[in-house]
This record gives C-alpha cells, structure tokens and sequence, in this order.
C-alpha cells in the first residue's frame, strides 16, 4: 500500500487511543488495520480535534482540572508518539493551538481554549442558518411584495439576528458545561431555526406601512372610513419602537414559549402606549388591494401609516401546523413546498444562486474569505438541510471545521466514521480513498 498523508477526524483518534492504551475494539472497525495505518504514514490532526479530545477529559473528571490534566496528558503523549509526522492543522474559525503549550497551561487558559471553541461553533451555525433564513425570506418578499418600510423591516430583522446568534452561543455554552445533553442541543437549535425564520417572515407577511400620499389621495368618504378603521399610527422610522418592540417580543416569549405570538405582539403594543385595535383583514383589504395595485408609489423614506395585520392572507400562509411548531428543519421544507406550489418557481435554484451571491458578498467585504472546500462542504450542509429536511446539529460545526483544514494541502485523505462527512468526501470526491476505507472498515456479511 502506498504511503498516506492522513487526517484523521476526532473519533478516529479516540478510537486509535483506546485501542492502543486499553485494548478497546470496535464492532464496526479492523482496529489493528487502523492502528497500522496510523503507525505506516504520515499524521494530521486538527485544532478542533485537540478542543474535543480536552474537552472530553474535562467533562470524563467532573471539570477537576487537575485529573483533567492527567488524562489529557496521556493523550498528548500518545499523538507525539503514533505518527511518523504530525502536524497539527487549523481551520477557518478557530485558533491554532501549539500542542506543546498544553502540557504546562492551566485552567483559567483551558476556559479561555473553549469559550473560542464555542465561538467557532456559533459561527458556523449562524452563517450557515442565516443563510438559509435569508434565502428563504427574499423568495418569499418576491410572492407577497413588500409592504413594510425597508429601514424598519432590516433593523428589526439585524435585531433578531443579533438575538438570534446570542441564543446560539447560550444554547452551545450550556452543552459545554454539561447543563444539555447533544440531543437536547440539537432540539434547541432546531427551535431557534424555526423562530429565527418565522419571525422574520412574520414581520413581511402581517406588517404594512401605507404611504400618507396613498392615503391623502382617497376620496373624502373613503378617508373617513378609513379614519374610523386606524386607532394605531406608529411612525416605522421610530429608533424607540424598533429598539424596544423585539427586546420585548423575545423576553416575553422565553417566559412563555407556547403563548400565540399575535397576543405577545398585542401586548407590547399596548405597553409601548400604541392604541392598537384588533383590525381585521377583511375590513381593511380595500384599501391593501389599491396599494397593492399602484407599485409605482414607493414606501421607503415616506411617511406612512403603520399597520399589523394579524390575519392577512400572507400571515396564515407562512402560519406552520401546530405539530410543526419548534421544528426548523420540517418548517423549511414545507414552506419550500408551499412557495413551489403558489409560485411555480424553482426555488432551489434561487436558494443556492442566493448562496452564491453570499460567497461573493462575503469575498468583497472581508479579509478572511472561504476556501474552495470550505465553500463545497458549506453547500452540502444547505443540500441536506432544505432538500433532505436534515436537522443541522452542534456537532455539524466540528466536522465541517475538520473538513476545511484539509485545504493545507491537496494532497491529504480525511479517515472519519461521521457517516455525514463520509458521504460529502465520497461525493464530491475530495481527500476520499477508497482503498483506504476497505482495508479499514469490516466487511458486512
């Protein structure tokens, strides 16, 4: 067999590391073969791998730093002593760690290591999860126009964003000091998928802004009426409203997570002093359907009439079954079903070309771009997620901060059991050996 250049995913050297030290065989590997190839090639492990590796220890001890240590030392002693070369890889968010410095550093260093680990999962997750929120949101601003003042509608959705992100970083922090569970994690993150995207194509379905122009253009009858309808007139420009209505929406609805979050909007507007009136769709659709007609009239910068309309068309189409209520990934895929059938559009085609245009965005504005394979492996999680309906885990971020390091060099095959990752390598045909997985892996009979 010819000499490798092998990057081996975190697993891989837990597996290496047990069977070495303690004899410990698994149903699904030829562990001597693993062990020999580790032993006859070239070694490569990732930064992330050594944060999973510490952090294991950390948590294996109850967070006693001094067992931690011990345990991990045995691990640092064992990678400098399997491979012929090691090289220790770092990856597109997460800082290169100096192997030698772990043996002497001391806790308040190793809290410091995982708080940037945590970052490098929360980045990943949120790019990749805005993303599809992003893509999603502009398809559907193109079936229903937008009838909300531009300036409000991209503070309040940055504001989620933000609140959005935050709740990542919570929901990872948790993991990280033991108070959740993977799975609960993965449930967590897939709840805040399905608010972080609702909450935005709430805010275009049920908000309208109709310009004063529009409105001092009706016939005085029909100003009247309208008049009678209108208790409510906010200002969207407002900084006080927009600062405080979505720092209150999400205070409120972590204290109530099952309340309708219609009565939670009605709630603040009333504690914000707007007198708001349940105003029906039906009674003031006249007036929607002229604005609607004259594209011509433009909302941004004007001054407007503000107006929540809780149970327009728009808002009961994007209104998720009560059994879908929490599940980002099965609310995606149906709101693509929805979209296609309404449209009659591609809108894979637009979510991917929308992708594209992110890379480029992100290419023209920042230092630090994506690699290639970074971008590819990014582009596979969004085929799983909104083709497959796959829900997005924690551990997602690891796998794909392993998968970018392989960009050193052209040359490297990745060993993994992540039956994910696998899958993407033998895709798109990229630091993948066939061979390698033979001789490694057992036969099913």
């Amino acid at each position: 067999m010819k000499k490798y250049n092998i990057l081996y995913d975190t697993n891989a050297i837990i597996y290496l590391f047990e069977f070495k030290e303690n004899n410990i065989t698994n149903g699904k590997i030829e562990m001597q073969n693993l062990y020999n190839l580790a032993k006859e090639n070239n070694g490569f492990v990732t930064s992330v791998t050594l944060y999973e590796i510490l952090y294991k220890c950390w948590c294996n001890n109850s967070f006693n730093w001094e067992n931690c240590k011990d345990e991990f030392k045995k691990y640092l002693i064992f990678l400098n002593r399997m491979f012929i070369n090691k090289i220790w890889l770092i990856n597109d968010s997460i800082q290169k760690i100096d192997i030698n410095d772990l043996f002497t550093c001391e806790e308040y260093v190793i809290k410091e290591i995982f708080n940037k680990k945590i970052q490098g999962e929360v980045e990943f997750l949120y790019r990749i999860i805005s993303n599809i929120g992003i893509s999603i949101q502009n398809c559907f601003e193109d079936i229903f126009g937008r009838k909300v003042e531009l300036g409000y509608y991209l503070a309040v959705t940055k504001e989620n964003a933000e609140i959005f992100r935050q709740k990542l970083y919570d929901v990872c922090n948790r993991r990280h000091v033991k108070e959740l569970t993977n799975e609960e994690v993965d449930k967590k993150i897939d709840r805040i998928i399905f608010e972080y995207l609702f909450f935005n194509l709430k805010i275009l379905a049920c908000n309208y802004a109709i310009p004063q122009k529009k409105i001092d253009a009706l016939e005085e009858n029909e100003k009247a009426k309208f008049a009678e309808l209108i208790h409510h007139v906010v200002n969207p420009h407002d900084e006080n409203f927009q600062n405080s209505f979505l720092k209150k929406f999400h205070s409120m609805k972590e204290k109530n997570p099952n309340k309708d979050d219609n009565e939670i909007i009605k709630e603040i507007a009333i504690e914000l002093n707007q007198k708001v009136q349940n105003l029906k769709y039906e009674d003031i659709s006249d007036f929607i359907e002229k604005f609607d007609k004259d594209k011509s009239i433009s909302i941004d910068g004007e001054q407007a009439i503000f107006l929540q309309i809780f149970d327009s068309p728009d808002c009961k189409f994007i209104q998720a079954p009560e059994s879908m209520n929490g599940c980002g990934a099965q609310y995606i895929v149906w709101l693509i079903a929805k979209y296609k059938k309404r449209s009659k559009k591609d809108i894979l085609s637009r979510i991917y070309n929308e992708s594209n245009e992110f890379f480029k965005w992100y290419r023209n504005n920042y230092e630090y771009t994506y690699s290639e394979g970074s971008e590819k492996y990014f582009k596979f999680f969004l085929q799983q997620f909104i083709e497959k309906g796959r829900k997005i885990s924690k551990n997602d971020a690891n796998d794909y901060l392993i998968a970018s390091a392989a960009e050193y060099s052209q040359e490297l095959v990745i060993i993994t059991f992540d039956k994910l990752m696998k899958e993407y390598l033998k895709q798109e045909n990229r630091y993948y050996d066939e061979e390698l997985y033979s001789y490694i892996e057992k036969r099913r009979l």
